[in-house]
């Protein structure tokens, strides 16, 4: 394994390198309701359920910015397109989860599950630009 898995992230994928790094910030701040090493899954729950907002904000501009021009379905498709290149980039680390950085950029992939989240900017009047 590569010292740092998000120095080797390949050009196209390496915008995601700094939204990462932010994300493993805020999770570093993230404090679990139950024993992760009994509790696994839950801690992971638990996780998601206190740190998406965060992780959504932080995905959000450079997602919009990069694949947004008008189109929500042209923008899914677009994010589709990037979870399965990193999807498919990611295999060989699959069994690496200890590293912080791939357990970060496997949540990532199942983020970018919901494209429909990163143009919904958190105003209560505009929910769900994704129809």
């Amino acid at each position: 394994m590569p010292k740092n898995i998000l120095d080797e992230l390949p050009a196209d994928l390496g915008f995601l390198a700094p939204c990462v790094r932010e994300t493993l910030s805020v999770r570093a701040n993230y404090r679990p309701s139950v024993a992760p090493e009994t509790f696994p899954e839950q801690a992971y729950e638990d996780e998601l359920n206190q740190c998406s907002t965060d992780y959504e904000r932080i995905l959000r501009a450079p997602l919009v910015e990069r694949f947004y021009t008008g189109s929500a379905e042209l923008f899914g498709e677009r994010v589709a397109a990037l979870r399965s290149s990193l999807l498919n980039w990611m295999e060989p680390y699959k069994m690496q989860m200890s590293a912080p950085e791939v357990r970060m950029l496997f949540t990532v992939i199942g983020n970018l599950s919901h494209p429909e989240l990163y143009l919904n900017d958190g105003d209560d009047a505009e929910q769900n630009r994704f129809t």
